[in-house]
């Protein structure tokens, strides 16, 4: 009969609870006058919808609900939110660290104590609780970085505490906000967790930022040491990214790399289909350089039916400034293997410079055709250039 009695108290409680609150919420917690529920819920409403009711009243049905239910991590969360809100940090911050130490692994709930936190000023329970968030949950991590940045405003703290899970996902954010010392420090803690394609674009992404020297480093470590033209030979498939060649795709144009059956071995080829007057500017190379320094470009290059009076040459610039322009002699007709080449002078300032086959359109939108051969493209320092 007990149990029955119970039974049908606990029953009709939740048809009070039903009714509209407060009224429904006090009379079922007559009937249960231990259910931590109805008191949570009651405080709940008291807090979000009732602000006759004094503050003092609405924590004492919150400290009711934790007396009946200590281990209940939702009400130890909402008691910390609201002591936030009335501005008594220290207990918030106590009811905080009790509930996320009693749902360690509740992704959602370490979220909105991350947030929680923010608001707080409390770092090590910003930390503590979004490290969790950036490891297994994929769809807040983007968010958990700019919290953090936001909040904390300091990579290197950021960087220490970055799960593994999350490390490409930082990166990728880090480059996407342009943070150039920061994107180089997390590769370089992590160098094994960084594939091939997100290495690529940290790489364009430090050399078009103009950090050369971080560029170069990283280019060293994963792809060797090199000096002035990478890959200048051809021998090495083409990366189409970083301080390798980069090639567009034109139609109409075909660029390949094959085997030539004289002294050369392999050789870059270039072929024209003669349907355009074509404007080419699609095979370059970006090559480190010292500023106020004197070099010479030179390659060989070979020609077949090459149409009009505009032919191929090389062109360098800068490529973070307008301060250096120098094309060399251009290349027409048929022609066997010849040296071609070109001297500059770097300006001040420019620590990059780009490397670049070239053919103008000519003004009577003649079709251009034939094809071209480079290999053993080189940049040699000759000297100083400004005192």
């Amino acid at each position: 009969m007990i149990l029955v009695t119970r039974a049908a108290s606990n029953w009709l409680s939740y048809i009070y609870a039903g009714d509209p609150p407060p009224r429904g919420l006090k009379d079922a917690m007559v009937l249960e006058k231990n259910n931590s529920e109805f008191y949570f819920l009651l405080a709940q409403y008291y807090d979000n919808y009732d602000f006759t009711v004094p503050r003092t009243d609405v924590a004492d049905l919150y400290k009711k609900a934790l007396e009946l239910n200590p281990l209940n991590y939702n009400y130890w969360f909402y008691l910390a939110e609201f002591l936030s809100r009335q501005g008594e940090r220290d207990k918030a911050v106590y009811a905080l660290n009790q509930s996320t130490q009693l749902s360690p692994g509740v992704v959602s709930l370490r979220w909105a104590a991350g947030m929680l936190a923010s608001k707080l000023g409390d770092k090590k329970a910003l930390l503590d609780n979004l490290v969790p968030v950036m490891a297994y949950d994929s769809d807040r991590r983007q968010k958990a970085f700019i919290i953090l940045w936001q909040t904390l405003r300091k990579g290197d703290d950021i960087r220490k505490v970055v799960p593994a899970q999350a490390v490409p996902d930082y990166m990728k954010f880090l480059i996407k906000t342009k943070r150039v010392p920061e994107t180089y420090e997390i590769w370089s803690d992590h160098k094994d967790l960084v594939d091939y394609n997100l290495y690529m674009l940290m790489m364009n992404f430090l050399m078009y930022q103009n950090s050369i020297d971080l560029a170069k480093n990283a280019w060293t470590d994963r792809m060797g040491a090199w000096d002035g033209v990478w890959n200048g030979g051809f021998e090495k498939p083409i990366n189409n990214n970083g301080f390798d060649w980069t090639m567009g795709n034109v139609e109409g144009i075909k660029i390949t790399t094959p085997k030539d059956s004289g002294q050369k071995g392999t050789s870059l080829k270039i072929e024209f289909d003669g349907k355009n007057n074509y404007d080419f500017y699609h095979f370059r190379q970006v090559v480190p350089v010292e500023e106020n320094t004197s070099y010479r470009l030179s390659s060989d290059i070979k020609s077949e039916n090459l149409t009009t009076r505009n032919g191929i040459f090389w062109e360098v610039y800068c490529l973070h400034s307008d301060d250096l322009y120098q094309r060399a002699e251009q290349t027409y007709g048929t022609t066997d293997w010849h040296r071609v080449g070109l001297d500059f002078t770097t300006p001040p300032g420019c620590t990059s410079a780009v490397l670049r086959l070239r053919r103008f359109k000519t003004d009577t939108d003649a079709p251009f055709s034939g094809a071209v051969w480079v290999d053993d493209v080189e940049l040699e320092r000759t000297g100083s250039g400004y005192n």
